[in-house]
């Protein structure tokens, strides 16, 4: 199997990172310890939270559709880690990082509602890690309803943990009525732990 994408390594690497300052948590990790770890990567452990009713619950309200959709989209995420890309980091578990200051815009002017009252922060990887690399295309593509059939929905799955960029390699998935054009943004998903540099600097932009 391709693994090009992961790497597990000591190098000091500087990444960037959208957090939430007004979470306790985040908070204090970043006011007391100046610094976040992630949770620990063990190989065997099931890290989701909910399974799904194996009853089915038949019809839901447009509500419970909006509740339940990105946690759908995560469930089959994890489901295909577990079984293919076991050694990869979980995005259950992991921080969520881009390697440029460009990167990390283009993610806030493409997902607006992920990054909402959040701040930009630059970090330092520290000790020994390990991350992935993945082109978010392909989760967007999770969202769109054409490819909610099973078929279609494992080759995407299975796209995003090898790291396939989605230009190109996406085509196939395109929506019938060509609507549908996902841009390209790769993120890193890391494990292991990272420290705050204290202000972006006008080097990062």
């Amino acid at each position: 199997m391709n693994k090009e994408n992961l790497i597990e390594s000591s190098r000091v690497t500087e990444f960037f990172v959208w957090i939430d300052e007004k979470d306790f948590l985040t908070s204090y990790h970043i006011k007391n310890l100046k610094s976040f770890t992630s949770t620990p990567h063990g190989l065997d452990d099931d890290l989701l939270t909910f399974i799904p009713n194996p009853a089915g619950i038949g019809f839901i309200s447009p509500f419970q559709h909006n509740l339940l959709q990105d946690y759908w989209t995560e469930y089959n995420l994890e489901l295909e880690r577990r079984a293919h890309f076991k050694n990869y980091p979980s995005r259950l578990e992991g921080i969520y990082l881009f390697e440029t200051y460009a990167d990390a815009k283009k993610y806030q002017e493409t997902h607006e509602r992920h990054t909402a009252g959040r701040t930009l922060r630059r970090v330092r990887s520290h000790g020994g890690h390990i991350m992935s690399k993945h082109d978010l295309g392909w989760i967007d593509f999770l969202h769109v309803a054409e490819m909610m059939d099973s078929d279609n929905r494992h080759e995407v799955l299975h796209a995003y943990w090898k790291g396939e960029n989605v230009i190109g390699n996406g085509n196939r998935f395109i929506t019938k009525d060509g609507n549908f054009q996902p841009g390209s943004l790769y993120e890193i998903l890391y494990v292991g732990r990272i420290d705050f540099l204290e202000t972006l600097s006008s080097m990062d932009i």
